[in-house]
């Protein structure tokens, strides 16, 4: 038994018992294809087509066909896996089959009369229709058999009832995977879609049961525990919308793995939680309309703050251009390493140098920019937590206003061609010691333009949404201490994005370089309070019951809402999507101001050093929110 086991299961002995098997199908529906036309319909004997003239041109079919179908490579399917594209494989293969034997009846002397043309129609469908059922029958009985195999082994286990969204790609291929497969406690009840046109239907058997419109309705009904999306399926309001109608339900929300995932051995095992940058509208930057290859090819590039959230990720990206030479500008000394040994793995031919230093030290940054001449300085070094700031507005001085002028002044003074300033949406209607100093370092790079042949731009955008200590980090880290998770107010929003498209639309804005000050498109705010609630959900946990969510107040320095432009400021789109150009006319002393902020550094206190942003910033308001207590 076993050696007639391992017969059959090689690979010649099973493309043999197809050739046969095809040959029967070929050899019956010709028999059946002369039956009906000659026999049955006619009902009248044809001397020239007997069974003689059947048995004598039925070897010239039969080797057309199986010819055919190995050209085409119908007897090396997987047949578990057979589809659509080996339907059209069989297709084809009949067809071109019965075209020359068309040929050979009716233009060569092998036939001793050509047969009737019906009779070339009604094999070549007869024989498609039994190679098929040959060919897709087995998985069709495997996919029942698997069936129910799943069906008797979930029960009395914890089934899943199982929506997925989408009706094509990998959502196609989970659901494939999920019916076909065992060792999994998933119930595939239906799909989801947002195209009301597929509503109804049925995929693999499984009906599209709705959209997002419906759900609510399909949740009561089915009982259904979770819904299986793909990676890039959804909108990020889409997403939001989707998490807020799953939350009372209890249904959760895992992302379909790729497709290499679902194909090796790993299967559909092994869901995903969805990440936060799910629940954004924002999509991969194109750098398309930019040329960034003229604007980064052999150049020396240096960052600072280069350890840092925006900095590491304007570092990777920078790398993926063919620049001359990267400069990593950080005086975190971990922070240089574990970045520089990340980016050698990445790009080994790639030339990374690390440049310890402080933008706070003139001496170091103007050898830097003598010994290694750069083109373009991205400045990403900054202090930027709010309530520390509101703690310590010196070092704030210190660091964001008279580090940038350092850095801009030693770009002047080496001719470096263009320095861009990572600026925030808190330097507009400054209500904190972090939005003033980065609105004087606006102000300051702005009042450089001119002086020599360096062109100096800022860009403004919001929160990044997974940044070192942002509210990701924070939630992601109390929600893995079980809670509870602090939330500043009901009412705060923000605005959000995600790293990879910060860093590159501020590329593409230096690039660009059509405007002193540039802000980045941001879409819509959203709810802190709603944000935090769905970060927890898409962790597989229920805010409040699992996880205690508690309101800690707005802290000093921190707005309700914040704005991406002034009320006085002129908003005009640039060249490029999702980056737009502040027109304000504002403009200070820029040469004072610094000086005047050396004497706060060198003999001021806190006192001193919010006054010296009140007289240099317009807008700046140094009222303290209170802390509510929990």
């Amino acid at each position: 038994m076993r050696l007639i086991h391992e017969c059959l299961n090689t690979r010649i002995t099973r493309i043999g018992l197809m050739m046969l098997l095809d040959t029967a199908i070929i050899a019956i529906s010709y028999a059946i294809s002369f039956w009906l036309r000659i026999d049955l319909l006619e009902r009248a004997p044809h001397f020239i087509y007997d069974n003689a003239y059947l048995l004598g041109t039925l070897p010239y079919l039969v080797g057309i066909r199986l010819a055919c179908g190995w050209v085409f490579k119908t007897y090396h399917w997987s047949f578990r896996h057979a589809s659509l594209d080996e339907n059209i494989d069989l297709v084809v293969s009949v067809g071109i089959g019965s075209i020359v034997l068309v040929l050979l009846g009716h233009f060569t002397p092998l036939f001793e009369a050509p047969p009737p043309r019906s009779i070339y129609v009604m094999e070549a469908a007869m024989t498609y229709a039994g190679m098929a059922v040959l060919r897709f029958l087995p998985r069709y009985l495997l996919a029942v058999w698997t069936q129910r195999l799943q069906n008797n082994q979930q029960d009395g286990k914890d089934v899943k009832r199982t929506l997925i969204y989408g009706v094509d790609g990998p959502a196609e291929l989970a659901a494939r995977e999920i019916l076909r497969s065992h060792g999994h406690n998933y119930a595939l009840v239906g799909f989801l879609d947002s195209n009301p046109a597929t509503w109804e239907s049925s995929i693999h058997g499984v009906k599209v049961l709705g959209g997002l419109q419906t759900l609510p309705d399909i949740l009561r009904r089915e009982s259904i525990d979770q819904i299986l999306l793909p990676e890039s399926g959804l909108s990020g309001h889409d997403m939001r919308r989707l998490v807020d109608i799953c939350s009372p339900f209890q249904v959760h929300l895992k992302k379909i793995p790729d497709y290499g995932k679902i194909l090796n051995a790993r299967g559909i095992q092994h869901l995903e939680n969805l990440t936060p940058e799910s629940l954004l509208d924002r999509r991969p930057v194109r750098f398309d309309a930019v040329n960034m290859d003229a604007f980064l090819r052999d150049k020396t590039i240096l960052v600072t703050g280069a350890a840092g959230t925006i900095g590491a990720e304007l570092c990777r990206q920078i790398l993926r251009q063919p620049v001359r030479e990267l400069l990593l500008f950080d005086i975190n000394e971990n922070g240089l390493f574990f970045l520089d040994a990340e980016l050698w793995e990445a790009h080994p031919d790639k030339k990374v140098t690390l440049v310890m230093g402080s933008i706070r030290d003139a001496a170091r940054v103007n050898q830097v920019m003598r010994d290694y001449c750069p083109s373009v300085v991205f400045h990403a070094a900054a202090h930027k937590h709010v309530p520390m700031l509101e703690n310590a507005p010196v070092e704030a001085v210190k660091n964001n206003v008279l580090g940038t002028a350092t850095v801009a002044d030693a770009a002047l003074a080496h001719a470096v061609e263009k320095m861009v300033l990572i600026s925030t949406d808190k330097a507009v209607l400054s209500a904190s010691v972090l939005g003033a100093s980065k609105r004087l370092a606006e102000l300051l790079v702005r009042s450089r333009n001119g002086r020599g042949a360096t062109t100096f731009l800022g860009v403004r955008f919001g929160n990044v949404l997974d940044s070192s200590g942002s509210l990701v980090e924070i939630v992601r880290r109390q929600i893995a201490k079980g809670g509870p998770v602090t939330v500043t107010h009901r009412d705060m929003v923000r605005f959000f994005m995600t790293i990879q498209e910060a860093a590159g639309l501020v590329l593409v804005a230096a690039a660009l370089a059509e405007g002193d000050i540039s802000v980045l498109d941001m879409g819509e705010p959203i709810n802190i309070d709603s944000l935090v609630r769905q970060i927890i959900y898409l962790h597989g946990l229920t805010p409040d019951r699992d996880i205690e969510i508690r309101y800690a107040g707005p802290r000093p320095g921190e707005k309700f809402f914040e704005s991406l432009h002034a009320e006085d400021e002129t908003v005009r789109p640039s060249s490029f999507p999702k980056i737009n150009l502040i027109d304000d006319g504002e403009t200070i002393d820029a040469d004072a101001m610094v000086a005047d902020a050396r004497r706060i550094v060198a003999n001021g206190d806190g006192d001193d050093a919010r006054a010296f942003f009140r007289r240099w910033v317009k807008d700046y308001n140094a009222a303290v929110t209170p802390r509510v207590p929990n």
